[in-house]
């Protein structure tokens, strides 16, 4: 794993040094998919704008599964010393974004060399997801129907929460953004099988102790209800430890917590599409 995590640092400092912004990210979704093309899989851009989707196959199984990350910056200037762009540049990764497509861009390279699945994983690189359309902007060109998925699972970084925890429940547990930043819940939330599947993958991952199952609905806006509502599926928050909050131009993501992220989503893709002879 520590050839992994220095690979993901690497990865996540460059993608915070270009960061983008909206449903066109070109510098972002071209690394992402040169990236996933050298670890040989099934690679698919341009969708929803610069949406990114590969697609893992592994056994006979024809069931799948998505693993999202966002993509995208927020409009604002990073503090000089988070910022590896100039602040000026007026674009930061100050929601973590940065770390999660590095750790699922891991997870993809990991399940790759070390396959402990029988099916299929969706590894789905969203834009906008600050706007609130990108979700929406990957369904309407035809996300779901292209690459067709019985399960959909992603993460959000938490400051204040242990690095490398873990945090979950059924339910709504974030707020949804539309195109104008308003703020409200949508219907969708954690569907509960997959919410125990997760559960029960953190636990095996990262170890009882560092697993929360009950968590009440915070109020950092995001769109992946979309998905949600349509395809059952769990986002949970994963700890980044002390520091600024998310929207802060000194956010940065701790990248303590890779290494966790990608223990986790092997343990949820061997939990969800388990070899042959071996028990969900």
């Amino acid at each position: 794993m520590s050839n992994l995590s220095a690979a993901m640092e690497a990865w996540r400092r460059h993608l915070r040094a270009w960061s983008g912004t909206g449903l066109r990210e070109p510098a972002i979704a071209a690394f992402v998919a040169e990236k996933l093309n050298e670890f040989g899989l099934n690679v698919t851009t341009c969708i929803g704008g610069a949406g990114v989707v590969a697609t893992l196959r592994h056994g006979l199984g024809t069931r799948a599964i998505g693993l999202h990350a966002a993509m995208d910056a927020l409009t604002m200037d990073g503090t000089p010393e988070r910022a590896r762009r100039p602040p000026a540049d007026g674009r930061s990764h100050a929601c973590g974004h940065d770390g999660h497509t590095a750790s699922l861009l891991g997870t993809a390279l990991s399940l790759v060399g070390e396959p402990n699945f029988d099916g299929i994983v969706r590894f789905i690189f969203q834009p906008a997801e600050e706007h609130g359309r990108g979700a929406q902007a990957m369904i309407d060109d035809g996300l779901l129907e292209r690459f067709p998925m019985q399960e959909i699972y992603g993460i959000r970084t938490m400051p204040g929460q242990p690095v490398g925890s873990f945090a979950t429940s059924a339910g709504p547990i974030m707020v949804a953004a539309d195109a104008a930043d308003a703020r409200a819940f949508i219907p969708a939330g954690n569907a509960a099988a997959p919410t125990e599947a997760a559960l029960r993958a953190a636990t095996t991952a990262l170890g009882p102790d560092k697993v929360i199952d009950d968590v009440a609905p915070a109020m950092p806006s995001e769109d992946f209800s979309r998905f949600l509502a349509r395809v059952p599926g769990n986002v949970a928050f994963i700890g980044n430890g002390d520091g600024p909050a998310l929207h802060n131009p000194a956010h940065d993501f701790n990248d303590a917590a890779l290494p966790a992220i990608v223990a986790y989503y092997r343990a949820l893709v061997a939990d969800r599409l388990p070899l042959k002879g071996s028990v969900a």
